[in-house]
């Protein structure tokens, strides 16, 4: 992410170091507080861990990767791990790869693609001088997450540029890797993103999905009962950064289609990407957007993304953004995201949203600030239980975690 890109602004607090996070007393003003049937469930990562993503493997297992910073001794640098949630506990870490050349950051973070026992993680690592020159590479697993084996370079070019904002969904029997790509910034060119799919011989078949688009805002991909659906914060000549959508759909990648259409003009990037979840033909969409002010739009689709239900707004009190989103059993959704608390704090907040787009009341879990170091909150379901993961700061900063029961969060009255 080119700091010359990145705007920061209101609600988008700068900062390196994340505060104390806490779990909001009963009483918080405004919105519920959690029940005593939440249960804490703390990843068994390291302090100064960072970056945590959740994957959903096809049987509605969940895994968590993370970073952690490696000792001093070791020459510094970071590790790559990954644990398998077992009833109410973590497995015992498997490091996927390590070393000291890592491209570590809050926001463009590893993660892993899971189609049954075969599983390919990816991470950030320098590829050349310029400090914004880093590629995504690749480890594979087939035996379940166990172990993983080096498996090369996501991207085919080899330009010492910006790689990276990868999204993994499962495509029939095989994985496939969504990603924001520079190969041409370097002589003046745009970001695009592209996807390619990987079988067991490695990345193939890559396509250019967008030419042009925001340069630091993540991608979301899922997997629907047509085929894959993308989203992407998209960039116009006149620097309008409103999000797209493109679609698989009879044997071709469709032209990329607006979702939102804000308006929303801004020469940088707001590095505040999308978020999707699936289920079937049924798609629900979330989005940041500034125009006119801050706020977080949600929208959702009958078909598959072929058309969707007016964007109605899951927040206007000044979001700060970094969102997630999973699908309940009753094909409601449930997002999470950073809500502004105040005097650079920021609250872990949940909210539902039924099919027809009427909104439950919020639910706040916890408190933290809005730098970011605070990074991206997860969010995940299985049956009838949510898993929420996110970081805590103060002097050394923790992953934390709850597992919170869906009944707990509000539905319309």
């Amino acid at each position: 992410m080119r700091a010359l890109r990145v705007v920061v602004f209101g609600v988008m607090v700068a900062g390196i170091f994340a505060g104390t996070v806490a779990l909001l007393p009963w009483g918080a003003p405004s919105h519920a507080a959690p029940s005593a049937s939440t249960l804490p469930l703390d990843p068994p990562a390291t302090a100064g861990a960072m970056a945590p993503q959740i994957a959903v493997a096809g049987d509605g297992s969940l895994w968590l990767t993370w970073l952690e910073p490696r000792r001093p001794s070791l020459g510094g640098g970071h590790r790559l791990r990954i644990s398998h949630l077992l009833g109410n506990r973590w497995s015992t870490p498997t490091t996927i790869s390590e070393g000291t050349d890592f491209f570590a950051n809050w926001a463009d973070v590893p993660g892993v693609g899971i189609v049954g026992r075969r599983m390919v993680a990816h991470w950030l690592a320098k590829s050349g001088a310029d400090k914004y020159a880093y590629e995504v590479r690749l480890a594979r697993s087939e035996d379940g997450g166990r172990s993983f084996r080096p498996a090369g370079v996501l991207h085919a070019d080899k330009k010492p540029a910006e790689h990276g904002f990868v999204s993994w969904l499962r495509d029939g029997k095989e994985l496939r890797a969504v990603w924001l790509d520079g190969r041409k910034t370097p002589d003046g060119g745009a970001m695009q993103v592209r996807t390619a799919a990987l079988s067991a011989g490695g990345p193939a078949n890559e396509v250019e999905l967008d030419a042009r688009v925001c340069d630091c805002c993540a991608t979301a991909a899922v997997e629907t009962a047509l085929g894959p659906l993308v989203m992407y914060r998209d960039r116009s000549e006149g620097e309008i950064r409103d999000h797209s959508i493109v679609r698989w759909q009879a044997g071709r990648w469709t032209s990329p289609q607006p979702l939102g259409a804000e308006g929303w003009k801004i020469e940088g990037c707001p590095v505040n990407g999308p978020a999707l979840a699936a289920s079937g033909h049924q798609v629900a969409a979330a989005w940041f957007s500034a125009a006119p002010a801050p706020r977080l739009r949600f929208a959702m689709s009958k078909d598959a993304g072929a058309t969707f239900s007016a964007p109605v707004d899951l927040d206007t009190e000044a979001p700060i953004g970094r969102l997630s989103l999973t699908l309940d059993a009753d094909g409601s959704a449930v997002a999470s995201w950073l809500a502004s608390g105040g005097e650079g704090k920021a609250r872990l907040r949940l909210r539902r949203v039924l099919p027809n787009g009427r909104l439950g009341a919020p639910l706040d879990l916890a408190t933290t600030t809005s730098a970011r170091a605070s990074g991206v909150p997860r969010i995940a379901r299985v049956a009838d239980h949510l898993l929420v993961v996110w970081i805590e700061g103060g002097a050394v900063q923790k992953l934390r975690a709850l597992w919170v029961p869906t009944s707990q969060v509000p539905r319309p009255l």
